[in-house]
């Protein structure tokens, strides 16, 4: 209990009441509803070179850096999901200190899976950029953006005009990112969980980018 209260008080500090309540009621209605912003922006065709630290390296990860990824950080990433998001065809962009990997962020291309059954699909052209993450160490030191950064030119040279993307309303950390990025809300999505059953919705705004959350029983 005292947790939860330090946690309010905590958020209500940083973010405001408001934003704070809405945080809670979200976080209570989770097992049921999950409400989300949908943001894209367009891919910048020649991104301007980041300034970076010097130990720190982006590149396109390969099999075996994952691999040694997988068995390092268990917790956030495995072979069974590298390897089906190969098979998709999904890209992985990191950040390298040596040859430790230390963040990393996916992108697919057509479409990608959400949570059990659920996955998300998206117009042509665009980049749907999934999983990121960063070493607990590591964070504060603007590496997502780094990540992201060079995760734009690798997609713009694939053709890829825009980036889509969906964050809860409550992540208020996450949507604060996507603002510096510059991301621009379209609309909404989400989807209800009843009955062990997953229904889907979307706002008009979001079908104009062919987003949309649908179910699908296979995962390959």
């Amino acid at each position: 209990m005292q947790r939860q209260i330090d946690r309010i008080r905590q958020g209500v500090s940083k973010w405001g009441f408001r934003r704070s309540l809405w945080a809670a009621i979200m976080r209570r209605l989770n097992p049921w509803l999950v409400f989300c912003q949908v943001r894209m922006r367009p891919i910048q065709r020649a991104p301007e070179r980041l300034s970076t630290a010097a130990e720190f390296t982006t590149r396109i990860a390969t099999e075996d850096e994952l691999a040694h990824a997988c068995s390092e950080m268990p917790d956030q990433i495995s072979q069974d999901f590298v390897d089906a998001a190969f098979m998709r065809g999904d890209l992985c962009c990191a950040v390298f200190e040596g040859p430790r990997m230390v963040c990393f962020q996916w992108s697919s291309f057509a479409s990608a899976p959400v949570v059990q059954g659920l996955w998300v699909e998206f117009n042509s052209g665009y980049r749907y950029g999934y999983k990121t993450y960063t070493r607990p160490e590591y964070r504060g030191r603007r590496l997502s953006g780094m990540v992201n950064h060079f995760d734009d030119a690798q997609c713009s040279a694939r053709g890829c005009t825009h980036t889509i993307s969906y964050v809860e309303t409550h992540n208020y950390a996450s949507l604060a990112f996507g603002d510096r990025l510059g991301n621009q809300r379209v609309g909404y999505a989400g989807y209800v969980r009843l009955f062990k059953k997953i229904y889907p919705f979307r706002t008009t705004g979001v079908k104009q980018h062919g987003f949309r959350f649908y179910r699908r029983e296979s995962q390959g």
